[in-house]
């Protein structure tokens, strides 16, 4: 895991490359907040090499030079103790005053019920196992992981 300070850094990229070469990238990052429209790395895009081999180079490219960043740390257990010893408690809590209570989960939008769906779908054909990576903002509702 790393961090980068002083700009936005999530692009959620997963990349997954066979022996040989071949392979096929995945990366969401939707946000449409100040640093993403100005600053930020926010990317979206599915590439398989045997579609597009050089934009699955340019996406392995990118990712690299993003590690490469001046900023970049390794968050590693150092840098976690480290963290621990400059890190101020948060204040303590009011006492008497509840938690609000915790309503059911809401019902999956129609976007999440399509790959609810999908991956029910996937399942029936055979298949052991799936990937979901909702766009940033589609919510946590039910998702579920086949595996």
């Amino acid at each position: 895991m790393f961090e980068a300070g002083g700009t936005s850094f999530h692009p959620k990229a997963y990349i997954i490359t066979a022996t040989g070469g071949s392979g096929t990238a995945f990366v969401g990052s939707a946000n449409l907040g100040d640093s993403a429209l100005r600053a930020g790395n926010e990317w979206n895009y599915r590439v398989l090499t045997s579609n597009d081999g050089s934009g699955f180079q340019d996406v392995v490219y990118a990712f690299e030079e993003l590690w490469r960043h001046p900023q970049v740390r390794r968050v590693d257990a150092d840098w976690v103790d480290a963290y621990s010893r400059r890190r101020e408690p948060p204040p303590p809590r009011v006492v008497g005053v509840l938690p609000e209570p915790v309503g059911p989960p809401p019902e999956p939008h129609p976007i999440q019920q399509e790959a609810l769906a999908a991956l029910e779908a996937t399942r029936a054909a055979g298949n052991t196992a799936g990937l979901v990576v909702p766009a940033t903002g589609l919510g946590p509702a039910r998702w579920r992981f086949c595996a």
